[in-house]
């Protein structure tokens, strides 16, 4: 998988310190998108300014990656081989695939009736987005180029086919699909092959981690 999966100690702590990468001169208002790959390349959607931003590991500047053709970018992925691919908000809903050859060019890979909150592509490179404001995540099957709904029945709730503003996803290598459902203050497991979701964590469930809206997975 290309994105960045820390392992940490079970006592760690964060520094107290944090370290600006950027702020608004940078990346105007309401940044919406963010992804680190394994070499600790962050990537990060300036939606206000149409542009993707890229900083190397080590550096503070920034590289321009994208900015041809995006519109209100938004949610972003980024594969082993550097292919991006990003919800275009102003391309009449589409995620678009961005490859880096040359000059480099844009394909649309797949066409979303509504907004994507999250991004992410398998290793058989089927598409998955989360979207919160109809409560369902959807699936574009690569090899079939058909998209169907993968969770969620479109009625927000807590039963266990049922999602309430689910926002981050992660897919791991046997396809299981995980989801941050923040309106149910849970995370969602719906394993490869199933229909019904089971609950990993949520709110209650551990003394020590007050689950309050999760907007990510990984």
């Amino acid at each position: 998988l290309s994105i960045n999966q820390p392992k940490f100690c079970s006592n760690a702590t964060w520094n107290p310190d944090a370290i600006t990468l950027a702020n608004s001169t940078t990346l105007g208002v309401f940044p919406q998108g963010l992804f680190v790959n394994i070499n600790n390349t962050v990537y990060v959607t300036a939606t206000s300014r149409n542009t993707i931003f890229v900083w190397l590991e080590g550096n503070t500047n920034p590289q321009t990656y994208i900015s041809y053709g995006l519109g209100g970018p938004t949610a972003l992925f980024v594969t082993a081989k550097g292919t991006v691919y990003v919800y275009n908000s102003a391309n009449n809903g589409t995620v678009e695939k961005w490859v880096q050859i040359g000059s480099g060019f844009n394909l649309t890979s797949m066409f979303v009736n509504g907004t994507c909150y999250s991004i992410f592509v398998d290793i058989q490179k089927n598409i998955y987005c989360s979207m919160s404001d109809v409560n369902t995540v959807i699936f574009f099957n690569h090899s079939a180029n058909t998209t169907t709904t993968i969770a969620g029945n479109g009625t927000a709730g807590s039963g266990p086919y049922m999602l309430r503003i689910p926002r981050g996803i992660f897919v791991d290598v046997g396809l299981n699909l995980y989801i941050a459902d923040c309106g149910n203050n849970r995370v969602q497991l719906l394993q490869r092959g199933y229909t019904n979701m089971t609950t990993v964590v949520e709110s209650g469930s551990n003394e020590t981690i007050v689950f309050d809206c999760p907007t990510s997975v990984v």
